[in-house]
């Protein structure tokens, strides 16, 4: 099933999602969507890491309930990456190919680099490119403690508590 329509309708309406700007039927109709899979894939294909990260952590019915394989999958469904260029602004904050490893690393502070190692299905050059975005970029994309928390309290509809929760897990 093809979600690009429903999440540009989303993205048209706000750049900047979160749990102030996004209305309970939006967010129903997320929550709503029968192949969460295909939905998080079409969204990290075709949209910026931002837009990503503020609808992911305003919805979190969409991936509450996946595994770390179901995270591998999308990791290796989103091929080919695009190549990597100088502008570090470009990478973080638009449509990349590099969102969902933007997440992960930063939500949920997994080695990304160890992880894609033992993912035998996903291509060389998928892998090579996911490492040398990490290896530039990793010290842009991590945030700490405190300003994870605050961020997901003052915008967001999952708490600190609930994603550590989750993430320990999820693993």
């Amino acid at each position: 099933m093809e979600y690009t329509e429903l999440i540009n309708t989303i993205h048209k309406a706000d750049f900047n999602i979160n749990k102030h700007n996004l209305s309970a039927i939006d967010i129903d109709k997320i929550c709503a969507v029968p192949d969460k899979f295909d939905f998080m894939k079409s969204l990290f294909e075709n949209f910026d890491s931002r837009f990503c990260e503020g609808l992911l952590l305003t919805c979190p019915c969409l991936w509450t309930n996946f595994t770390l394989k179901d995270w591998e999958k999308i990791i290796v469904s989103i091929s080919p990456r695009v190549k990597l260029n100088d502008n570090i602004t470009f990478h973080i904050n638009n449509n990349s190919g590099y969102a969902d490893v933007i997440f992960i690393r930063r939500y949920f502070n997994i080695d990304i680099e160890n992880l894609i190692e033992k993912l035998p299905q996903m291509l060389s050059d998928d892998k090579k490119k996911i490492r040398d975005f990490i290896s530039f970029y990793d010290e842009k994309i991590c945030k700490n403690k405190n300003e994870i928390t605050e961020d997901l309290n003052d915008f967001y509809n999952i708490s600190f508590e609930e994603l550590s929760d989750y993430v320990a897990h999820m693993k």
